[in-house]
Order: structure tokens, then sequence, then C-alpha cells
């Protein structure tokens, strides 16, 4: 409870935080116009360096104005043109005065600062006008962004961030900006005019430029990170499953997606790098990003987490964001914005839902056998989402005069994103490896099973015919006898070496396991039975796996050659094949049908028939089975059989 109450105290601490940076952007000092007046007495632009022009601005709707119409006295103007004060951050459809909230057409604007400090060298930066403009600083052109014309025809759009310098040595200035808007449904400022001394508006610039660039960056290294974790998951079976891929594919394509929305907003750095860009094309650019980045990062917190947002919820979104798509590219693709507040009212609806069910989760973790780090980060992650949303929204409505806030959560988050992911990863490849090593511990542990019981139930049949022929030759021939006795002692030394089982042996050690077993065999069958062994020279000291040659022979003895009245034969080959080994053997038997064969080479059977009677296990050639598992699962190997129903049969092993 300590910790949790910790935990919540630092939740708490950071949501106040980065309150008090939202409210100190959003209250940062700065004189206001008055009744479209500046009153700079006393104040000098070094101090605060750059001062963001609001408050009462002059607004003259419907027309577009040059500083020759303002030449008259002020009396004279009042008269003749209309105008009302307003902030120039207000949208023209917030705007009562206007007829029917016109988001769309045309309008000047005009402001005078007055007792402005000397300073010939100064700067004018234009963020957002929407989405064409002119800029007049006493009656001098000084920035054009488009072409604002009334007429549809002749209107051309833009909108990037500029910066104009001039130099006066007036100490009061009248700034006149020509205003057209036919693309978006909200006209006039998104953010405020600021006016600065050159060398602080061009370092103001690029402390923007570089902040802008920097997290463009992160967000694009951060993706590829993403990239590289999805190729290093193709070769790692263990991480290697449908749910992981893909959210590592989810997380790369939303952090591109990420980086290259980012360049499109704010300074726009991408067309400040790429000018030639047409500017409905950057439009077209930053609305698709945005509907794709909602729909994706939805997606990928239930991919996450299924607790964290209903299915539903997310297929709405995903509905939405393609029919928004799709309208893009129809001829009333310019009502699009109409319809914009649709998939981001939708997204942070939404991301409150999951912020509020990864409070729960986090809170509830053991309940839900969740990792409590995991549902922490989650929802320190959704935190920052929220927080970079809120702060766009602030920047792109006016109300917040630079992004920095948003610049630095984006950043928070994609760090934050990456070290989850890599630490789901983590845990999900260490439990499946000691998963994986615990199943091959019982693995072993079953195969040494079934040896067991292999090697017990076999050798007391073998055992008696063996101890039966000794007996009958002990009076007739106890020379022989006495050879048979040691030719058993041998192999039962070595059939019952379980420990073998797990580890490579001589070929020459086989051997004469096999030749003990021949001996006997041959005495029991005598003329029945024929053997002949062929060996490459040079082989005796190669490694093979024990156990192997003499129940393959055993098994050609007792179930081919010998179920015939005459007998037969079994020839035994030992030879390289390149670097490998190639061990075969033949009979001349009664053969298998390929039913037989398909039954011994297919999957392990189960442990229960190896308590079945002698008779059965005959039949259904469990110690074959046994052979092919053991080579399967311990030496990746295999047994090739080749028979024909009364011609024989030819077993082959390739041993590495």
């Amino acid at each position: 409870m300590i910790r949790k109450g910790r935990h919540v105290a630092l939740i708490i601490l950071g949501v106040l935080l980065l309150s008090s940076l939202f409210w100190g952007a959003l209250h940062k000092p700065a004189p206001q116009a008055v009744n479209g007046v500046v009153d700079l007495q006393g104040k000098a632009l070094q101090d605060p360096g750059v001062i963001h022009l609001d408050g009462e601005w002059e607004l003259y709707w419907g027309q577009i104005l040059t500083p020759q119409d303002f030449v008259s006295n002020d009396s004279e103007r009042s008269s003749e043109l209309n105008h009302i004060l307003i902030d120039p951050r207000t949208g023209w459809r917030s705007i009562p005065q206007l007829p029917d909230n016109h988001g769309r057409g045309v309008a000047t604007y005009r402001l005078r600062i007055q007792n402005l400090s000397h300073n010939p060298e100064l700067a004018l930066k234009k963020t957002n006008i929407r989405n064409a403009s002119r800029i007049f600083v006493n009656g001098m052109l000084v920035m054009e962004d488009g072409q604002p014309t009334p007429q549809l025809a002749t209107y051309i759009g833009s909108n990037v961030p500029r910066t104009a310098f001039f130099k006066t040595a007036d100490t009061n200035l009248e700034i006149i900006i020509q205003t057209a808007n036919f693309d978006h449904f909200q006209g006039g400022f998104g953010q405020s005019l600021m006016l600065g001394d050159q060398q602080t508006m061009q370092t103001y610039n690029s402390r923007l430029f570089g902040l802008e660039l920097g997290t463009s960056l992160v967000l694009l290294m951060i993706a590829i990170i993403h990239l590289l974790i999805l190729l290093l998951m193709q070769g790692t079976p263990m991480l290697n499953n449908r749910n992981n891929n893909k959210l590592t594919w989810m997380l790369m394509v939303l952090f591109f997606l990420f980086a290259f929305q980012n360049t499109l907003i704010n300074e726009r750095i991408l067309y400040q790098l790429i000018p030639q860009l047409p500017f409905p094309v950057i439009l077209a650019s930053v609305q698709i990003s945005q509907i794709l980045l909602s729909v994706l990062a939805l997606v990928s917190f239930r991919l996450v987490n299924s607790r964290l947002l209903p299915r539903f919820i997310v297929k709405i979104a995903a509905g939405i964001g393609v029919c928004l798509i799709i309208f893009l590219f129809t001829p009333w693709a310019t009502a699009y914005a109409q319809f914009a507040f649709i998939p981001s009212t939708l997204f942070f609806i939404s991301l409150i839902l999951v912020f509020l069910r990864s409070i729960w989760l986090w809170i509830r973790h053991r309940e839900y056998q969740t990792d409590e780090k995991e549902s922490l980060g989650i929802l320190f992650e959704v935190f920052l989402m929220l927080t970079y949303g809120l702060t766009s929204m602030g920047y792109q409505s006016g109300y917040l005069h630079d992004m920095v806030i948003a610049q630095v959560s984006a950043i928070a988050l994609a760090i934050v994103t990456l070290y989850l992911h890599i630490n789901r990863l983590l845990i999900l490849y260490v439990e499946k490896a000691n998963v994986d090593r615990e199943l091959g511990k019982r693995r072993r542990e079953a195969i040494n099973l079934e040896n067991d019981f292999l090697r017990a139930q076999i050798n007391p049949h073998f055992l008696y015919n063996a101890l039966s022929v000794i007996i009958s030759l002990c009076v007739q021939d106890g020379e022989k006898a006495a050879r048979l006795l040691a030719n058993l002692s041998t192999y039962l030394r070595r059939s019952f070496d379980f420990q073998r089982m797990t580890h490579l042996n001589s070929l020459e050690s086989e051997l004469e396991l096999l030749n003990a077993y021949l001996a006997i065999e041959e005495a029991r069958f005598g003329e029945r039975l024929t053997v002949t062994i062929e060996i490459e020279p040079g082989l005796e000291k190669r490694q093979i796996p024990p156990m192997i040659i003499q129940p393959l022979v055993e098994n050609a003895i007792r179930h081919g050659v010998l179920h015939r009245e005459r007998g037969g034969s079994v020839h035994i080959r030992l030879a390289r094949v390149g670097e490998r080994l190639q061990l075969t053997v033949a009979d001349d038997g009664l053969g298998m049908p390929h039913a037989k064969i398909q039954s011994i080479l297919a999957p392990r059977v189960n442990l229960q028939h190896l308590h079945t009677s002698d008779s059965d296990r005959q039949s259904s050639g469990i110690a074959l089975q046994n052979i092919v598992q053991r080579l399967r699962n311990q030496y990746d190997s295999d047994l090739a059989i080749t028979s024909e129903p009364g011609q024989g049969t030819t077993m082959t092993i390739l041993l590495a």
C-alpha cells in the first residue's frame, strides 16, 4: 500500500507540474492591444524579446484593403469602413457579428503599434493564418503567402510559417494583413503574430525548428527500432507469434506516421525543406495522418491489453476514419474540416476511457494477473498522449504560443512506448525460454523412461531364450556354452547401461554389443540365420547414437527372416556419404505393408502402449518407433524404410 501511495503521489505531482507548465504557457505576460492599438511605452523588445500581438485588432470583413485605404484620418476612415474589434485568434465562425457565421471569405486585419523603442532591425513572424495572406508594415509589403483575393478563380491557398525582416526608424508601426480562406472551414489566425528584433527572432526560429526536427528524428528512430525488433522476432521462434508481430507492426507504422505528421504542423519543417510541395498535398497529408494516428493508437492499446478498450469503439473509430479518408478524395473534400472534429472527439473520448481503465487495471493488477510496472507504464503512456493532444489543440486554437510541451510529451511517449514494448517482449522471451527448458527436461525424462521400459521388457524375453540355449550346450559343448555365456554377459552389461542412452558412443563399442547379440542368435537359429557386416575402413572410432544398430538388426531377425520357415539373411553396411555416416540394415524376410511403415514413422506412441503384451509389441513395431523418436528428438536425424511384402525390408539412417 505504501508503494502504491508513492506511485499515486508521483502521478498527481506529474499532473500538477504539467498543468502549471500549461497554465504558464497559456498566460505569458505580453502587452495587449486595446481598440486596435498596442502601446509599448517603457517596453523594450529585448524583454521579453518576442512580443505576441494579441488583444483587440480591427477586422474589416469581406474586404481586401490596402494601406492606401487607411491614409485618411481615423474619423473619416471609421465613417467609411465598417469594422469590428476582435482577438485575431478568434475563428471567423465564432464571430457572432459576421453574417451566417461564415468560415470562408476574405477579411483585412489592422493593428497599430505605438511608442516602439528605437530598433531599426525588426522581424515579424507569421505562423498560421488560414489560408492565404499578405502583410504590410507602414505601407510596405513585407510578406506574402499564397494569393488572397475575393475571387475563388484567382485565389491561391498557402499557409506556411514565414518571418519577414525589415528596417524602420519609426517608433509607430501600422500592420495591415489581407487574408482569404476558401480551403478550411475556419478562417482567421491560428496563432498570434509575433514582433521582435531580428537577432532574437532568428534565435527563436532556430530553437523551434531544432526542437521540431529533433522530435521528428527521435520518433523516426523509435519507428526504425521497432522495425529492427520486428526483423529480430522473425528469427526468434519464442517471440514470433501473430499478436507480437501485429503489435510491433502497428507501433512501427504509428511512429513513422507520428514523425511524418510532426514535420507538417507548427513550423512545417517538411515544407521548409521541400518548398516545391503543393500546399493542398500538405493539407491533405496532415488530415490523413491525423486520422490514421488516431485509429492506430486505439488499435495498439487494444492489442496491448484487450481490457483497455472495447472492440466496438475501435471498430467505430476505424470505420469513421476510412470514410473520412475516402471523403478527402471526392470533389467535396473542401468540406472535410467541418467533420474533422468527429474523429478527434471520438479519439479523445476513447483516450479518456483508456486512461480510466488503465488506472483501474493498475489498482487491480493482482486481481487481473497483470504486471504492476506494465500497468503503471500504460497509465503514464496514455497520460503523455493526452498531454500531447491537449497541448496541440491549445496551440492550434491559439491559446498556446508554442508546442514545447507537446514536443517533449511526444518524445517521452515514444521512449516510454519503446521501453514497455521491449520489456514486454523480454518478459515473454524469458517465460517461453523457461517453459521450453522445462519441456525439454520433461521430454528427456520421458525418453529415458521409455528407454527404461523398453529395455526392461525386451531383455527378459531375450534373456530367457539365451539361457535356454546355454543350458542345452552345457552338456553337449561346454566350451561353446562358455563363449555364449561371455557374449551374454557383454550384451547385458552394455544393454543395461542406461546412462549411454543420452550420449554418443563409438562405432567400435556398438559393434561389440551387436556381435555379442549375433553370437547368441546364430547359436539359437543355426543355418536359418545368415548375417554379414560391411564396414568402410576408418569408421571404427566414429561417434554414433547408442542402441541404434542392435535394435534394427534384432527387428530384422525377429520380424523379418525368422518368420520364414527356411530363415534368411541380414546385411549390415556402414559407409561414408559426404560428411555423414550411412547405416543400412537389409533383410530378405517377409517385408511389411505400407500402412505398417506409416504407423512406425508416425509421431510418438503413448506411454500406455509400453504396457501391452509382447505379441502386441511385436506387431506394433514399438522398438522401431522408439528409435525413430530418439533420432528425431535427440540427434536431428530420421529412419527411412523401404519394404515390399514377401521380398524383404531395408532400413537406412544418415547420421551427422
